[in-house]
């Protein structure tokens, strides 16, 4: 039987690497359901098709062994443009979209960080090229990268998760680090008592500090005007830590 399979990376779309993804985190009863719904991803469709019914698990098998990229890692470089949308300047990135970026990283849904960092673009009248506003819908943007293939994708996951390390890396006077979330664990065993209670009240604060990190530096932002946050979210990310860290520096 002929199959319309995959040749390499490139004829995988994010939502079939995502699916097989999936796989790694499923423990099967079989080898065989395991085989079958691998193949299922790559036919793009669902193990209960019937066409499973036509097929012995060998030939299966024979066609996976042919495909030995998939064992492979995808090599690919960031695509600068996808379709009708071109990839942000990170340098360019705004308070908003970043607080979005995070979001999708500490959740770990890294790949959903596609549809914030790449934007429709266009010409203005002086020559200058313009973004369109971060207002659109997210769902339906994702969709469309869905069916994009992975190569394209996962080069830019890479380019962007180096540029944060770097970013935090330059402002890691802003940002509160894990050890000073919990208590020393060389001297836990020395504190007793009040000290103990004390210890734990301010490791709880510090949590809570720490969750609420985004809160904070809106409201420090805006002077606790809750109606200015929708203007900072528009505001330039670098401008945004900048201030905080001359503010930080000055102790004002």
């Amino acid at each position: 039987m002929n199959f319309n399979l995959p040749k390499s990376w490139n004829d995988i779309t994010l939502y079939q690497y995502l699916e097989l993804q999936e796989i790694k985190k499923i423990t099967y009863n079989n080898s065989v359901d395991e085989t079958l719904e691998l193949f299922s991803i790559l036919l793009n469709t669902t193990p209960d098709d019937p066409i499973f019914d036509e097929i012995e698990i060998e030939e299966v098998w024979s066609e996976l062994d042919k495909r030995i990229w998939l064992r492979d890692n995808i090599q690919s470089s960031p695509s600068k443009i996808i379709n009708e949308f071109t990839l942000k300047n990170f340098n360019n990135i705004l308070l908003g979209e970043f607080i979005d970026l995070e979001h999708y990283i500490d959740s770990g849904n890294v790949f959903k960080i596609i549809p914030i960092l790449y934007k429709k673009t266009k010409v203005d009248d002086w020559g200058n090229t313009t973004e369109e506003p971060y207002i659109y819908s997210f769902d339906e943007r994702w969709e469309i990268f869905l069916d994009v293939p992975i190569p394209k994708i996962i080069g830019v996951i890479n380019e962007y998760l180096d540029w944060r390390k770097s970013f935090l890396s330059n402002y890691e006077n802003l940002f509160m680090k894990e050890e000073d979330l919990s208590i020393d664990e060389e001297n836990e065993t020395e504190l007793t008592g009040r000290a103990r209670i004390d210890a734990e009240i301010e490791t709880l604060n510090n949590t809570k500090k720490s969750k609420w990190s985004w809160e904070s530096i809106l409201l420090g932002l805006s002077n606790n005007d809750v109606t200015k946050f929708e203007n900072l979210f528009g505001t330039s990310l670098i401008l945004v830590f900048n201030t905080l860290s001359a503010k930080h520096v000055l102790e004002i």
